[in-house]
């Protein structure tokens, strides 16, 4: 049986709108569900300053963001450690829209080379990588758009199939 999924925002900063994937059935948001899950870790921190610093000062820049595209096209924060310069084993998987969307899916703990060898982050990998194909067909076929700041404007009865 398909589930379906909906775009919400989950926060808004000066520069950036980070908006998140809620799944039918589910009552908090992926980004949220994250952040809750690894809201101890004690790389927390660095991610936390990351999201602020990301949305209050310097916008959604692309070289901020990880390429973790594998048949897909996700992201993941933090920004890779030479513009971070801070060690960091959590991957927030994301796709940056523009300089002031940025849609947050789920991550963990990198424990492994590559994601794709990781049983921490692996399933969070994929699913951000298949949702990120979807969100960019709606964005294609224009159920998605971006605002005159560049931020989503979704049509009220959007859904993505899972």
């Amino acid at each position: 049986m398909n589930k379906f999924a909906t775009i919400v925002k989950l926060f808004e900063f000066r520069e950036v709108t980070f908006y998140s994937i809620l799944i039918e059935d589910e009552e908090i948001p992926m980004g949220l569900q994250f952040l809750e899950n690894h809201n101890q870790h004690s790389d927390m921190p660095v991610l936390r300053a990351w999201l602020t610093k990301i949305g209050n000062e310097r916008g959604a820049m692309n070289y901020f963001f990880r390429d973790e595209s594998f048949n897909g096209s996700a992201q993941a924060l933090p920004p890779p450690i030479n513009i971070s310069h801070d060690m960091c084993s959590l991957r927030w998987y994301c796709m940056r829209m523009s300089p002031a969307a940025v849609v947050v899916f789920n991550g963990g703990e990198k424990t492994a080379q590559t994601a794709q060898d990781c049983p921490n982050v692996r399933p969070h990998f994929l699913l951000a990588n298949n949702l990120s194909n979807k969100i960019w067909a709606a964005f294609d076929a224009r159920e998605i758009r971006l605002d005159d700041n560049d931020r989503l404007k979704i049509d009220d009865d959007f859904e993505i199939e899972i």
